[in-house]
């Protein structure tokens, strides 16, 4: 696998400030070195045997008929579709095994093979506007996956796989109006996580955020960023306070009527935004006692 050195230094970056890159951020700085970034299926698959198609980013161009052929550009890292048409990937997408970035946006797609499990160099997955109903669990053998981002899903409820306990290297998790059935307490063992991001996704219950695993207790002990705005959540498990990395705690828009005093322990807690609660002026006046170098919104 191929990077270009300044690749390198933002990723470097991105790990320090748990910040993201922009998608015109990663074209420019990956793929092989002054490579283009080719713009149409037409010119990717002329050039697929010739190995320098490293950079694809198609957007308005519906999918030709035999989108198969993608496959054969065994030499891409960045792939990026916008407004395609496309509704289902090729079953031997697997094949690019050198994909750093993928990003599907505005197609409605129904799922993911289960080829991508083939990925192994992906670091970047990135899922606007999409119509699924399933997740194949080879998701979660995404093992250097570091950020994980979906917006706007349109079809059934998801439901993440347990083997998302796999995807050792997560740092960014945000996912924002897809409707899940539950979050499976496996997301408890993404020991490198440090943003996890729920909004809007019909979430009633949470997990443990710290659970028992072979001998081991493990948990999100890096998380410093924890947005669950827009769900339905009216109780907070008490391991949630156990991760005492927390800066940012966005609970906003729940069915929340008491926070427990142990909210303490989270000493490092710079926001906590509790608007649209059912929590009584006491209980506020309490948390800001509680938490007096935190930034409390209601």
């Amino acid at each position: 696998m191929r990077f270009a050195p300044a690749l390198f230094a933002l990723l470097l970056c991105v790990g320090l400030r748990a910040q993201t890159l922009s998608d015109e951020e990663i074209f420019r700085y990956s793929g092989m070195p002054n490579s283009e970034t080719y713009t149409s299926f037409k010119s990717a698959f002329a050039n697929a045997k010739r190995g320098t198609v490293s950079k694809l980013s198609i957007v308005n161009e519906p999918a030709p008929k035999k989108l198969d052929k993608l496959s054969e550009v065994t030499s891409l890292q960045v792939l990026k579709l916008s407004n395609n048409f496309i509704t289902n990937l090729p079953a031997d997408i697997g094949n690019l095994t050198s994909l750093v970035f993928f990003k599907s946006e505005n197609n409605p797609l129904k799922t993911l093979p289960g080829s991508i499990g083939n990925w192994g160099s992906l670091i970047y997955l990135r899922l606007v506007n999409t119509q699924m109903d399933s997740l194949p669990k080879e998701v979660g053998y995404l093992d250097k996956m570091k950020e994980w981002l979906w917006s706007g899903n349109k079809g059934d409820t998801i439901k993440l796989p347990k083997e998302v306990k796999y995807l050792k290297s997560l740092k960014t998790m945000r996912l924002d109006s897809v409707l899940l059935d539950t979050i499976p307490q496996e997301i408890a063992l993404l020991t490198e996580l440090k943003e996890l991001q729920l909004n809007g996704c019909n979430i009633t219950l949470l997990p443990h955020f710290w659970v028992d695993y072979k001998g081991t207790t493990r948990g999100l002990a890096k998380l410093e960023i924890l947005k669950l705005s827009g769900n339905t959540i009216s109780e907070l498990p008490y391991t949630l306070f156990y991760c005492r990395n927390l800066t940012v705690l966005d609970l906003s828009n729940n069915k929340l009527t008491h926070i427990s005093d142990d909210i303490s322990l989270l000493t490092k807690l710079q926001v906590l935004d509790l608007r649209g609660n059912s929590l009584s002026k006491y209980d506020l006046e309490v948390l800001q006692g509680l938490l007096p170098g935190c930034r409390i919104y209601y």
